[in-house]
């Protein structure tokens, strides 16, 4: 047995014991396990493992069914979510083999990159008549083991990056080879202890995740107070009796009656900077995606990179001052002020806008940063995009919306308001943040030591 588990050193989980007896499992990753569970590879738990089907556009027939995506996965919860089903036509006697039954397993067989693996595995509760996708594998589950439980336990192989090992790399698309991949050796008890992890689990992780849904919920009540006080402020100002006239702006309403009205283009161009096709292939600069961008306007993970080895997206230059705003109705929430010189050339995506103060003593920069922050010039770039798949403003039109400001005196004193009251909701935010991430590691910890033996829990269910 394992120092590890002799002297329960097993954070956040001291109220649980270690089984009685342990044995060396031979595996590495998995370490001891108890005396009693079997050691056995994957593939004996599975009575069949069929790949799914992509079939042909729906025609309003019998044949037409959902198809579950790996975009339907719920990596979390490990279950799938259907928000906008995909309906696709597959001829009755492949859906007669292939329709999914409560219990089966989904595995993530093609897809994934390099921040999020393939290798998911949910599990299959739906009513609703459903095939699976060709980049998923349907497996059926022998009859003396629990669902629920390999579940879990494919969980923690996918969080302790297990499934790694069985990754092929093909095209830029990830390939799971599932040959190896089940024939991972893990550590199985009894059916009817099965049954009792996966109840404990089921019930603790249910906790768990009440609490991280608590947590996100009081995320969005911070941040609809953070847009709202932003958009008081850089639409009214900070002076309640301030006189006011009408805008002229049908949208805008009122506003104090000295501020000026112009359109975007009047007072900062419109992504001024943009690299040629025939840029050097040696060309070094820093690199911002639209997920680069955090809730607060920072900007995390930067990537280094040559032109020549660079998304076709990485066009658009930028220089301190500068104010990125994402254009793509999906993620207008990226919007952010370049502070801080870069030691490099800075690159961002094509889907975002750049904008660069033309005269800075009669606009801050930073005003029109919380300017286009604001719920009610997002709206418009909203109400102005165009697109199916990706909605997206085009620069033209983004440069004739109006914007509004008052003096630069008023702008600066807009600013520290807005930064010392702002500072104090995304410092909260920030720690809520990180609350959910601790809920998340403590419920991955607990998924590990439950489904590898490192906890008894037996006793912890009726």
């Amino acid at each position: 047995m394992s120092e590890a588990v002799r002297e329960k050193k097993l954070p956040g989980f001291r109220k649980y014991k270690p089984y009685p007896a342990y044995k060396d499992s031979g595996v590495e990753w998995l370490g001891d396990v108890p005396e009693h569970w079997d050691l056995k590879r994957l593939r004996y738990t599975i009575r069949a493992c069929q790949n799914g089907v992509w079939g042909e556009e729906p025609v309003g027939g019998p044949e037409d069914v959902i198809c579950v995506r790996v975009a339907d996965f719920d990596r979390i919860k490990n279950k799938i979510v259907l928000n906008e089903p995909t309906f696709r036509s597959v001829p009755l006697r492949q859906l007669e083999e292939l329709t999914l039954k409560s219990g089966d397993l989904l595995l993530e067989k093609s897809g994934g990159g390099e921040q999020q693996p393939v290798g998911a595995v949910v599990l299959y509760d739906l009513g609703a008549q459903s095939v699976c996708s060709n980049f998923i594998a349907r497996i059926k589950i022998e009859d003396d083991y629990s669902s629920v439980f390999l579940l879990y336990l494919h969980k923690h192989l996918y969080e302790s990056g297990v499934n790694k090992r069985s990754i092929k790399q093909n095209t830029g698309i990830q390939n799971l080879d599932l040959k190896s991949y089940l024939s991972e050796y893990v550590g199985l008890p009894d059916i009817k202890e099965q049954i009792a992890i996966a109840s404990f689990l089921d019930r603790e992780t249910a906790k768990i995740d009440a609490l991280i849904a608590k947590q996100e919920r009081l995320i969005e009540l911070l941040q609809e107070k953070r847009t709202a006080l932003i958009t008081r402020a850089v639409t009214k100002g900070l002076d309640p009796d301030v006189p006011m006239k009408d805008s002229g702006v049908e949208w805008l309403g009122e506003i104090p009656a000295h501020w000026k009205v112009k359109p975007l283009k009047a007072v900062a161009f419109v992504n001024p900077e943009t690299l040629a096709e025939d840029t050097d292939p040696d060309y070094e600069f820093d690199y911002i995606e639209i997920t680069d961008v955090n809730f607060d306007g920072s900007i995390s993970g930067k990537e280094f990179m040559y032109f020549n080895n660079a998304p076709s997206r990485a066009k658009r230059k930028v220089i301190q001052g500068d104010i990125i705003i994402s254009t793509v109705r999906t993620y207008l929430k990226a919007i952010a002020l370049i502070k801080e010189s870069n030691t490099r050339e800075l690159i961002v995506s094509t889907g975002f806008a750049v904008l660069r103060n033309k005269d800075k003593g009669e606009l801050e920069n930073e005003f029109l940063w919380r300017l286009v922050q604001s719920s009610i010039f997002v709206e418009k770039v909203v109400s102005y995009s165009e697109g199916v798949s990706y909605p997206a403003i085009t620069p033209y039109v983004l440069g004739t919306l109006p914007i509004w400001f008052p003096p630069p005196t008023e702008q600066k004193e807009i600013v520290l308001f807005l930064n010392r009251k702002i500072g104090k909701i995304d410092y909260l935010t920030s720690k809520v943040h990180k609350s959910i991430e601790l809920l998340k590691e403590h419920r991955t910890a607990l998924i590990s030591a439950a489904v590898t033996g490192k906890i008894d829990v037996r006793r912890e269910v009726p």
